[in-house]
């Protein structure tokens, strides 16, 4: 019966397109996890704090003589402790001008905006590559709360960022 119907039936009248139509899976690209381990963050900041240490060898210029004497050997480890840390706390305000829109295009990667109801696959964590329902979401924070298990919700240990997450089918 079915293959006595001609396809023009199903087709439509404007545009041509089928009216059957499935949405393409998306394919989990090593992209959307080095945003999900949030390796961005990581790899500034750390490229700070090298830069810190690399400043202070280079001003300290260390020599033998200079770890004879124990207050300038002191002194120099002192900076090279403080010298990361002082340069990762340097690195946030021009961080924020970068990872704005840095993360904004990461949770376009992962399928955002996320609505309730829509299914995403958790790609960090100990629920990782699980499917799960979204129920609660928190735009201004850019987090889901997705249904896990009871314990989770009580605990408030069901919650993602938009980049730890993927949306199982495109929009």
């Amino acid at each position: 019966m079915a293959l006595a119907v001609p396809l023009s039936r199903f087709t439509s009248r404007v545009g041509g397109g089928s009216a059957f139509f499935v949405r393409p899976r998306m394919t989990l690209k090593p992209i959307r996890y080095f945003y999900a381990r949030d390796w961005p963050l990581k790899g500034y900041f750390g490229a700070w704090a090298i830069a810190g240490v690399v400043w202070v060898v280079s001003e300290c210029q260390p020599s033998r003589a200079m770890f004879g004497d124990w207050a300038s050997c002191a002194l120099f480890f002192t900076a090279l402790l403080l010298a990361p840390v002082f340069f990762a706390f340097v690195a946030i305000l021009p961080g924020f001008i970068v990872f704005v829109p840095l993360y904004y295009f990461g949770d376009r990667l992962a399928g955002a905006p996320f609505r309730v109801g829509d299914r995403v696959r958790i790609l960090v964590g100990p629920h990782r590559n699980r499917v799960v329902e979204i129920y609660d979401v928190w735009d201004s924070r850019r987090q889901i709360r997705v249904r896990l298990d009871a314990e989770s919700e009580t605990k408030v240990r069901d919650v993602f960022s938009f980049t730890q997450v993927c949306r199982e089918n495109a929009a």
